[in-house]
Formats: structure tokens, C-alpha cells, sequence
């Protein structure tokens, strides 16, 4: 993680400051954290499985819908506020909003190597922490997926070749290579 302050920064300051308004920066408990550009492969994977997510919520009429990186996740305790890839809210309240006032119900990460802990250790963390019912996780390095389940308290890693499963959202089955289309053929 990179800080470019001396002192932690409250959410206030943050949300005050130029680096909300700019992007491409988070906040992990008062620390300033700069993500890196995404790669082609993260742009390629992000929009296929939204697409998958929302046709299905429009197929179940479920109520549920999803969001990409542009919506803020925030979490006022600990002076955090996340950008995840893919966010998911099957609460109507949250669709209007500026931002998140409380954790998604599914969260969905790309990792990267420069982005490994961050993702598995430190989001994880404050996810499992603050109700957030699911957490995906796709390396596109490794060529799978993990999904932690926190009401069930399990996590599973999915191969390249082997269907998904949410719990929370039952309709959801692709394979891992279905949900990365023609990357995963590609070295």
C-alpha cells in the first residue's frame, strides 16, 4: 500500500478530498491506497460476468442488481472506502445512492499479483467483518475463482473447468472458463 499523507485520513477528509473526486484511490482504515490500472485481461472478465449476473437477476426478477467499480463501498467504523470490481445489492435502498452506506451482499474482486494481499487478507478481512454475505475473488493468473460463503463460514476454490455455485445467489452456475470467455485459452 502507498500513503501519501502523514496522518490517517478520516472519511470525511477523504470524501473531501482530491483523491475521491479523482478516482483510483482507496481508503483502507485512514491509509490512502492507490490501485493500479487495470489490465486488459481485468477489463475483458469484469463486463462478461455482469452481464451473466444481470441477465440472470432480470430472468429470476429477483430484485437484485449490479454494479461496477464506480460505486463506492463505505465503511465508517474503520475509515474505509473500497471500490470493488463488481458489487451486487439485492436491497432496493442501495440502487440510488451516491455510493454504499453499508457492505454489498456480494463482492467481487479481480486480483492481480500487486494486488494479492490486499484482495485475500486485508478486504477479506473487513467484508467478512461488516455483512457482506458473499466475496468472489478471480485470478486470472491462476485461472480460478474463490467464493467465501460468510453466512455458511466456508470458501471454496473453483478450477478452471469447474462450475461456480453461490449460495446466496443459487441461480448462478457457470464454469470458470465460461466466465473468462477466450482468456482462458490464451498464455
Amino acid at each position: 500500500m502507498i500513503s501519501l499523507v502523514e496522518e490517517p485520513m478520516t472519511l470525511e477528509e477523504f470524501i473531501g478530498s482530491k483523491y475521491f473526486h479523482d478516482g483510483g484511490w482507496e481508503l483502507f482504515r485512514g491509509e490512502l491506497v492507490a490501485m493500479s490500472p487495470a489490465r486488459p485481461a481485468h477489463e475483458y472478465v469484469i463486463p462478461r460476468l455482469a452481464h451473466l449476473l444481470q441477465d440472470l437477476f432480470e430472468k429470476e426478477k429477483c430484485g437484485c442488481v449490479v454494479f461496477g467499480s464506480s460505486v463506492r463501498v463505505q465503511i465508517d467504523d474503520e475509515d474505509t472506502f473500497f471500490m470493488p470490481d463488481l458489487s451486487v445489492s439485492c436491497n432496493e435502498r442501495d440502487v440510488f445512492k451516491n455510493y454504499y452506506s453499508r457492505v454489498p451482499d456480494v463482492v467481487v474482486e479481480v486480483t492481480s499479483k500487486s494486488t494479492k494481499k490486499y484482495d485475500f487478507v486485508d478486504k477479506l478481512e473487513v467484508y467478512r467483518a461488516n455483512g457482506a454475505v458473499e466475496y468472489w475473488i478471480i485470478d486470472l493468473d491462476e485461472r480460478e475463482m474463490t467464493v467465501f460463503d460468510f453466512k455458511n463460514k466456508t470458501h471454496k476454490i473453483f478450477g478452471l473447468y469447474d462450475e461456480v455455485k453461490s449460495e446466496f445467489l443459487p441461480g448462478f452456475r457457470y464454469k470458470v472458463c465460461d466466465i473468462m470467455g477466450l482468456l482462458h485459452t490464451l498464455k
